[in-house]
C-alpha cells in the first residue's frame, strides 16, 4: 500500500509542477492545480512516513534457511538413532590360555611302579576306566585303561589293590634308526644298558611282575615302520623279535 501511495503521490506532484509551469507561461489562473499539487505532495509525504511491509533480502534468506536447519537437525537425530539401533553390542571376552590337563604321558607311565597301590597310581593318572574284573582263589584282579592324545593309551593290571602290570601304546615317539646288523648284535643275557649302547635308548612298552619275577618289553622303531622288541626277564635279555629291519 505504501508503495502505491509513494508512486501516486510522486507522479501527481510532478504532473502538478508541470501544469503550474505551463499555466504561468500562459498566464492563467492556477488555483486548482495548486490544490491538486498540494494533495499529491501530502500523499507523497504520507507514503514516505509509512513503514514498509516488504521483507528484506536478509529476512527472506533467513526464512528460507530456517527450514533447512530444522531438516538437518531432524536428519541428524534420525541417523544417530539408526546408528544406535543398528550398531551391534560387542563384549570383550578374555581368552584364557588353554591348559593341557592330559596326564596320560610317557613320563607318567614310567613313574608307575610295580607293587604301587592303585590310589597312588590314580593320583598320578587320574581315575581309569575299568575294563575287566575277576576273582580267583580270593585274589581280586582288575584291569583299567586310560586314553591319551590321538590313539595313544595305556592300561594297568591291579591285583588285590596294587599294580602288577602296565602297558602303553603310542605315548613315546621312537625314531631309533636301527638296522638288522645292530639287531643281530644283541644277544641273550645282555643288560638294558648294553642293549641301549647298541640300538640307542628304547621305549618301555610293557612291564609285569609275578611274585618276585619281573618281565619288561622294550621297543625300537624306525620311520618306515620297521621295528624290534626285546624282552628282559630278571634284568637281562630273554627274547627278541624284529619286523622289516634291513
Amino acid at each position: 500500500m505504501s508503495t502505491f501511495l509513494f508512486l501516486a503521490g510522486g507522479v501527481g506532484f510532478l504532473i502538478s509542477i508541470i501544469f503550474i509551469i505551463v499555466n504561468i507561461i500562459r498566464r492563467k489562473k492556477i488555483k486548482k492545480p495548486l490544490i491538486a499539487g498540494g494533495v499529491c505532495i501530502f500523499l507523497f509525504i504520507v507514503s514516505l512516513s509509512m513503514p514498509t511491509s516488504t521483507p528484506t533480502n536478509n529476512s527472506v534468506e533467513s526464512n528460507k534457511k530456517e527450514p533447512a536447519r530444522e531438516v538437518t537437525k531432524t536428519e541428524t537425530k534420525e541417523k544417530q538413532k539408526e546408528s544406535l539401533e543398528t550398531k551391534p553390542v560387542t563384549t570383550e571376552k578374555k581368552v584364557e590360555p588353554k591348559k593341557d590337563d592330559n596326564k596320560i604321558t610317557y613320563e607318567n607311565f614310567l613313574s608307575i611302579r610295580m607293587n604301587q597301590s592303585y590310589e597312588e597310581a590314580k593320583s598320578i593318572l587320574g581315575e581309569g576306566t575299568e575294563n575287566s574284573s575277576s576273582e580267583i582263589g580270593g585274589m581280586s584282579t582288575k584291569m583299567y585303561t586310560w586314553k591319551g592324545k590321538g590313539i595313544s593309551n595305556m592300561n594297568m593290571t591291579i591285583q588285590d589293590g596294587v599294580v602288577v602290570g602296565k602297558a602303553q601304546f603310542g605315548l613315546n615317539k621312537n625314531n631309533s634308526g636301527i638296522t638288522l646288523e645292530k639287531y643281530n648284535s644283541v644277544n641273550e643275557g645282555m643288560t638294558l644298558e648294553e642293549v641301549n649302547s647298541i640300538l640307542g635308548e628304547g621305549g618301555l612298552t610293557s612291564q609285569t611282575q609275578i611274585m618276585d619275577l619281573e618281565c619288561s618289553i622294550y621297543s625300537w622303531a624306525n620311520k618306515d615302520g620297521s621295528n624290534c622288541d626285546i624282552t628282559f626277564q630278571g634284568g637281562v635279555v630273554n627274547m627278541k623279535a624284529q619286523f622289516g629291519l634291513k
